[in-house]
């Protein structure tokens, strides 16, 4: 029960930091739009990039709490399947991405810096805290996966290894409510990146953004396509706290 309440708790927070770091982004952009300064090509280049971060940190949260509900038995087995294979803080790296694609849809590319200084500021002190609460319950099984996956970037050897359904394992994807944000997030980026046109650049054409968030959801059906197309057996192990 502790657990899940310290869980909520955590989600709060991550929103409220995505949040209010998106608010005072935007007031400052809208109140000196000259600070929105990007050619066209490069905004509808970084509005397509932004919503493939975005779809990629979803599906990290989704996957990551998933696996962790089906495999740590109520917080009492370490898990180390899935996403957890390649970081120890999947929830918390989907949080980044997720922030991360919004800043890139709907704000000036500088932003991304903010919202990552932001973003490190939060977890530096929480992420450790969880360590030590993970190596005090696990000791040796957590030290061993501790100096195996790093903390929170994937290396790319690791990820070169594994197959895409091997890390985003269909079967967990809905059965969190974390399913919610494959739905209301990418209308909110595109709302975000509606504002930035009309209100920033004044220069709102519906045909064209019709055009790029085409593109972007064809991106979503595609992904969502190839992780259905084979649903592997999970893994052994079960998620850390991230």
């Amino acid at each position: 029960m502790i657990e899940r309440d310290n869980d909520k708790i955590r989600i709060k927070i991550d929103a409220l930091v995505i949040t209010s770091t998106l608010v005072v982004l935007g007031f400052l952009i809208l109140k000196f739009p000259r600070l929105f300064l990007q050619s066209e090509g490069v905004s509808e280049f970084l509005d397509l990039f932004g919503f493939f971060i975005l779809l990629l940190g979803i599906f990290f949260r989704m996957a990551a709490r998933g696996y962790k509900k089906v495999h740590s038995r109520d917080s009492k087995a370490l898990v180390q399947g899935g996403p957890y294979a390649v970081t120890r803080n999947p929830m918390y790296l989907g949080t980044l991405l997720i922030g991360s694609g919004l800043m890139l849809i709907g704000f000036p590319f500088w932003c991304l810096g903010i919202f990552i200084g932001a973003f490190y500021l939060r977890f530096r002190i929480q992420v450790g805290k969880e360590e030590d609460y993970l190596l005090e319950m696990f000791g040796d099984a957590y030290a061993d996966y501790f100096r195996r996956v790093p903390r929170f970037l994937p290396r790319f050897s690791t990820l070169r290894s594994l197959r895409i359904q091997e890390l985003f394992q269909w079967k967990y994807f809905w059965i969190t409510q974390e399913k919610q944000c494959l739905f209301y997030l990418p209308v909110v980026a595109v709302a975000l990146e509606l504002i930035e046109e009309g209100l920033v650049s004044k220069d709102l054409l519906i045909w064209k953004e019709g055009i790029v968030f085409g593109l972007d959801f064809l991106i979503l059906l595609f992904l969502l396509l190839l992780l259905k197309e084979r649903d592997p057996l999970s893994g052994p192990g079960a998620p850390g706290k991230g």
